[in-house]
C-alpha cells in the first residue's frame, strides 16, 4: 500500500499493486485492464480453504475503492462494481453504498471506472521513495518464488525416502540436494523454511492417508 501511495498517477499505483499483491495477499489474482474507456481492477480468490468469500469480496472491493479516491484527492464514483456472488441482501444497499450500478453471479470480483483517471497526477506522490520500495519488494517476492520451489522440492524428497524407507534427516537432505549441511541450512534461513516443519508435515500427512485408508479397508 505505501509504495502504491507513493506513485506518480493513478494508473502507475495500481499497476505497481497488482504486480506486487502476492506479497500482500497470497492465493489472490488481482488484474488492472482496459478496455474502451473503462478501466477495470478486477480481484478473485482462488484458494478453496477460504470460506467467507462474501464478506472478503464486500471488503476487498471497498478498499480498493477508497484507495482509488484516497489517491486522487477526492471521492470517484464508480462506473460499474461487479461481484460473483449473489445479493445476499437488498442489492439497493449495495448500490447506496458505491452510487453506481451494481452486477452479480460474476466472473470475478471488479471495481470499474474511467479509464482517463489513470493517467492523472496523485497527491503525496514520491516516486524516489517508490522505487527503493520497489526494490525491497522485488527481493522478497523473489525470496518467497524460492521458498515455495524449495519447499515443494523438499516435501517431494520427504516422501520419497519415506517410501523407500530411507532417513530423512537433514543431513541426508543437505547431500541430496547437493549442498553441505551448512549451505542447505543457510539457503533454508534465506527463504524462511524450516526443515523439521516440512518434514513432520509430510509424515502426519502420510499417517493421515494411512489411517484413512485403514479404517475404509
Amino acid at each position: 500500500a505505501t509504495l502504491a501511495l507513493a506513485a506518480a498517477t493513478l494508473g502507475d499505483a495500481l499497476q505497481k499493486f497488482v504486480r506486487h499483491s502476492c506479497v500482500l495477499q497470497s492465493n489472490s489474482l488481482f488484474d488492472l485492464s482496459v478496455s474502451g474507456d473503462f478501466a477495470r481492477l478486477s480481484y478473485a480468490i482462488v484458494d478453496p480453504a477460504v470460506k467467507l468469500r462474501r464478506q472478503d469480496a464486500c471488503f476487498t472491493v471497498a478498499v480498493q475503492h477508497a484507495f482509488v479516491s484516497r489517491k486522487l484527492g477526492y471521492e470517484v464514483r464508480p462506473s460499474l462494481v461487479e461481484f460473483q456472488h449473489t445479493p445476499g441482501m437488498d442489492a439497493s444497499d449495495y448500490h447506496a453504498h458505491f452510487g453506481c450500478p451494481v452486477q452479480f453471479g460474476k466472473r470475478v470480483n471488479a471495481i470499474c471506472f474511467p479509464a482517463k483517471l489513470l493517467d492523472e497526477p496523485a497527491v503525496r506522490a514520491d516516486p524516489g521513495r517508490g522505487s527503493r520500495l520497489e526494490a525491497v519488494l522485488v527481493d522478497r517476492t523473489k525470496s518467497m518464488v524460492r521458498g515455495f520451489d524449495l519447499s515443494a522440492a523438499i516435501d517431494a524428497w520427504v516422501v520419497s525416502a519415506l517410501c523407500i524407507g530411507a532417513s530423512v534427516e537433514i543431513e541426508r537432505a543437505a547431500g541430496d540436494f547437493g549442498m553441505s549441511l551448512r549451505s542447505f541450512q543457510r539457503e533454508l534461513m534465506e527463504c524462511r523454511l524450516n526443515y523439521l516443519e516440512i518434514r513432520n508435515r509430510v509424515r502426519c500427512r502420510i499417517a493421515r492417508q494411512l489411517l484413512s485408508e485403514t479404517s475404509t479397508a
